[in-house]
């Protein structure tokens, strides 16, 4: 260490903290953290140096034995002026022998979540200003996520763009029953409150490939946007189960949300839902509009679902249309619902619980229409 103008620190350390010792001071700062501690010993070669100008990390290796391995190397200056600072880090971790480890985990734990080996998590991330830049990569055998993303803290910019290839899903979620996954999100705006009229968004989702257990929820796209206090939405699905189609808009504005959603459900095919034993197909219309103030519990819906058909292989039999309504205040609720010649009227002087009624009603004629 050198003192005075143009000071510096050095530091170097290589040795090796055994596993006795590594649980004990484990188990004084992170108790938690401690039962999940691997049986190795914590290896460890460092080397840095720096000021409070420049601040330097060279090298820096941690290793749990054959379990993982960590390794960083970066550099910080100027850490004190907002404007001119600036840093960066890279990193890159590696499990390896980890079928000993899993059988430390609770078992509860263990049968949910699998730490698979030959898993590479890499990236590097940068500061300039208020800028935030960074890059990481999961990688599972060949199938991969990859994360880029900037952010402007005090201008509110940001953008994120999230790449999936081929990643195997079942080899961190074994009982889940979800296959490899296949998808992109792109995403990018100004401000954080969607309420301001500043505020701007633009949102791109699609999923090309995922499936649970027999369900195929793949060809899944949604794209969004927010722009001028205004909020639109689209989500499109085709695939051998379902196909579909829901647009959403909404007006934002600071003492109240409107909103209106259109959703066309063009065939569900019930085969995949009974596991094979309903060759049923489904198909409805979905009409909603809604009120909600910001601040309160002032609140109206109301929509229907109409165009209600059920296919079989022989002959398709059409169901009544449903039409419901919600209308909420401080010291009142408002709810009816009718389908056909049955219609039905609530009114209390209380806000929350004949809400749930009115929703266990919509719920119930839904059944019964699927049943007849």
């Amino acid at each position: 260490m050198k003192t005075g103008k143009g000071g510096q620190l050095l530091v170097k350390a290589n040795g090796t903290v055994g596993e006795s010792d590594l649980r004990l001071l484990t188990a004084g700062f992170l108790p938690d953290v401690c039962q999940y501690l691997p049986p190795a010993d914590l290896t460890f070669d460092i080397f840095g140096y720096g000021n409070t100008d420049l601040l330097e990390l060279k090298r820096c290796q941690l290793g749990l034995n054959n379990f993982a391995s960590l390794r960083m190397e970066g550099k910080a200056g100027n850490m004190t002026n907002e404007k001119t600072r600036y840093g960066q880090l890279a990193y890159d971790l590696r499990t390896h022998r980890m079928r000993s480890y899993r059988n430390l985990m609770p078992a509860a734990l263990k049968e949910r979540l699998r730490i698979p080996e030959g898993l590479v998590l890499e990236g590097k991330s940068s500061l300039r200003g208020d800028r935030i830049d960074t890059r990481t990569q999961l990688r599972i055998g060949k199938g991969s996520v990859e994360l880029k993303g900037n952010m402007a803290l005090k201008a509110e910019n940001y953008q994120l763009n999230l790449l999936a290839d081929a990643f195997p899903l079942d080899a961190l979620l074994p009982q889940d029953s979800l296959s490899a996954l296949t998808a992109k999100v792109q995403a990018s705006g100004h401000g954080f409150d969607p309420l301001k009229q500043k505020t701007h968004f633009d949102l791109l989702a699609a999923i090309d490939q995922l499936q649970y257990k027999n369900i195929p929820l793949d060809t899944l796209q949604l794209t969004a946007q927010l722009k001028d206090g205004k909020a639109e939405a689209k989500l499109t699905a085709e695939n051998r189960m379902f196909r579909t189609e829901t647009n959403f808009s909404a007006d934002l504005k600071p003492e109240e949300v409107c909103a209106e959603l259109q959703a066309s459900l063009q065939n569900l095919d019930m085969l995949y839902l009974t596991q094979g034993k309903d060759s049923i197909h489904l198909m409805l219309d979905v009409n909603l509009k809604g009120r909600a103030a910001t601040k309160g519990t002032d609140m109206d819906l109301h929509g229907s679902i109409n165009n209600i058909f059920f296919i079989t292989t022989k002959m398709g039999y059409p169901a009544k249309d449903i039409n419901f309504g919600f209308h909420i205040g401080e010291d009142y609720t408002k709810a009816h619902v009718g389908a056909g010649d049955l219609a039905m009227k609530l009114q209390s002087d209380k806000n929350v619980h004949l809400l749930l009624e009115a929703v266990t009603l919509v719920s119930d004629e839904l059944t019964a229409q699927v049943k007849s």
